[in-house]
C-alpha cells in the first residue's frame, strides 16, 4: 500500500498535544496552559502548520496550510506539493483549557485527531494521529492567520 504523506490539520484535528508544562484546574484535571485558552471554534481561521516529525501515513517534515471553513465544519489542507498533499474533510471540535481537539474524517488518513495546544491566541504546538496506523504520529508548530 501506498504511504500517503500528509501534513497534519488541525487539526482536527488535529490530535494529543505536546506541551507547554503542566498545570490543574480545581477539578484535578491537567492543562497545559490554562491562561491561554484554545478558541471556541475553528470556524473561517487558516493555520500554517511546520511539521517536526510524523510517521506513516503522516509527513515527517514540510508546511501546510489547514484552511477551515465558515460556514459548515469542513477543512481543506493546502500541502507543500513536496512533503505535505492536499486533502479535504470534515471535523468536530472540543476544548479544554489550552487544548483544542479536532477529530476528523479526511480525504487521505481517514478517521484522525489533531491536538492543538495554544501557547497565545496566535502560536502552539500540535500534534495528529490517524486510526489507520496505530503508531501513526505527527507533531509540530502551528501560527495562526
Amino acid at each position: 500500500m501506498k504511504t500517503v504523506k500528509l501534513c497534519a490539520i488541525f487539526l482536527v484535528v488535529i490530535f494529543f498535544a505536546t506541551g507547554c508544562g503542566g498545570s490543574s484546574n480545581s477539578n484535578g484535571d491537567s492543562n497545559s496552559n490554562s491562561s491561554v485558552p484554545a478558541p471556541s471554534s475553528l470556524a473561517g481561521k487558516s493555520y500554517k502548520m511546520t511539521i517536526d516529525n510524523g510517521s506513516a501515513p503522516f509527513a515527517s517534515a514540510g508546511i501546510s496550510m489547514v484552511v477551515f471553513s465558515n460556514t459548515a465544519m469542513t477543512y481543506k489542507v493546502l500541502g507543500d506539493g513536496v512533503n505535505t498533499f492536499n486533502s479535504s474533510g470534515s471535523y468536530t471540535y472540543t476544548t479544554i483549557g489550552s487544548q483544542g481537539n479536532a477529530a476528523i474524517v479526511d480525504s487521505a488518513i481517514s478517521n484522525g485527531n489533531f491536538t492543538l495546544t495554544f501557547i497565545s491566541s496566535t502560536t502552539g504546538t500540535f500534534q495528529a494521529t490517524a486510526e489507520l496506523a496505530a503508531n501513526s504520529n505527527q507533531t509540530g508548530s502551528f501560527i495562526v492567520l
